[in-house]
């Protein structure tokens, strides 16, 4: 991890610039980011914990431990997320010590998203920013089956990222979301609902020959496409 880090960073990423580093919860990441990109807020993907969470507990009560959680990403302040945290931790420390444990020892992790403005909360709190742009790069590939080369591969990735690029240039994505926000119209993240489907396999990171690292880095007021390592099966 920290060696992509360190391409990017060669490649002129200053990381004086970033505002905060958001990726899923890949071991290796948080120590790459610390090592590479120096003090800057970190944020783990709240879907991705509150999936691995529902697969921790018993069925009976997922729902009730999820929902749970979902009051403290939802919180309209960080007082009140560290407040629903700590309810939570009570209601369920005797129940799944273990689980509780973790979900505290991260907990600072969890909550960074809070550092950043309120309109961008729900953008930054998971890495969906990120797993979107896989998710076009699958349903545009859907039906060709495996890259036959590298090159094949990199064609196709290239041409999704440049018609989304095209795609964003010149809308400001928070003005929008003030005026959804104005009419009452919020539309927007559910993270339940991801949450509920099957949770055996990782949706965001293969598809189709393509292995991809999911995370997202946040720069001011926009999204930067920070990286993914691709191979194509032909390089497997």
């Amino acid at each position: 991890m920290a060696r992509v880090l360190s391409r990017l960073v060669s490649r002129g990423l200053n990381p004086a610039d970033l505002r905060l580093v958001i990726s899923d919860e890949h071991k290796g990441l948080v120590s790459a980011a610390v090592e590479v990109l120096g003090d800057v807020a970190y944020q783990l993907c709240w879907a991705h914990r509150c999936r691995n969470v529902r697969k921790a507990v018993n069925a009976r009560d997922r729902g009730a431990v999820v929902a749970g959680l979902q009051q403290v990403y939802l919180a309209p302040n960080l007082s009140a997320a560290k407040e629903a945290l700590r309810r939570w931790c009570v209601r369920w420390i005797h129940n799944y010590p273990g689980v509780v444990a973790s979900v505290k020892e991260d907990a600072g992790l969890l909550l960074a998203f809070f550092g950043c403005p309120e309109l961008h909360w729900e953008y930054v709190r998971t890495t969906n920013p990120i797993e979107r742009v896989f998710l076009e790069l699958r349903r545009q590939q859907f039906g060709c089956g495996a890259f036959a080369n590298r090159n094949a591969c990199n064609r196709a990735v290239y041409r999704v990222f440049a018609w989304l690029n095209e795609l964003w240039s010149g809308k400001d994505i928070w003005q929008h979301r003030a005026q959804k926000r104005k009419t009452g119209c919020t539309g927007g993240l559910n993270v339940t609902r991801r949450i509920r489907r099957a949770t055996d396999q990782n949706q965001f990171t293969h598809s189709r020959g393509v292995t991809a690292v999911a995370h997202a880095l946040y720069q001011g007021r926009r999204f930067v496409l920070s990286f993914w390592e691709v191979r194509s099966s032909y390089d497997a």
